[in-house]
């Protein structure tokens, strides 16, 4: 008796053992963090009144960058990284005969949008820019 006892002791605390080192993890580590920024974009600028497509699409050379096409409609490549809910543009990109100095991004889930804010100088004038990036 005293031998069942302790093999049902043993077995129920086993049991606790056992299960108590399971845990479900809810982060995915395959996410890509940068998926939520990536696809074509429908662009509207505040500043300058115009309205473009551009596309995000991952550096597959790195982990948190990304490429942007057409960015600021100037029909070239920019470069920015990733981190959470923001992009970065790395500073002072030439894309044509613009130069941009700084900018972010931040996107929402609620309405699948980037709200962006940039500068660029074209040799002449520094401008700050308001873009929203919708799907």
């Amino acid at each position: 008796m005293k031998k069942h006892l302790l093999y049902i002791s043993l077995l129920f605390f086993g049991g606790i053992l056992f299960f108590s080192g399971c845990s479900k993890s809810n982060s995915d580590p395959t996410t890509d963090s940068r998926s939520k920024f990536t696809g074509q974009w429908n662009v509207t600028e505040t500043k300058k009144k115009l309205s473009y497509q551009s596309l995000i699409y991952n550096n597959p050379s790195t982990s948190d960058q990304v490429f942007i096409d057409n960015f600021g409609d100037f029909s070239n490549k920019a470069t920015a990284t990733v981190s959470g809910n923001t992009i970065t543009l790395l500073a002072n990109q030439t894309l044509g005969t613009v130069l941009v100095i700084s900018g972010a991004g931040t996107y929402s889930s609620v309405t699948n949008t980037i709200i962006w804010s940039y500068t660029y100088t074209d040799k002449a004038d520094q401008l700050t820019v308001s873009a929203i990036y919708s799907k």
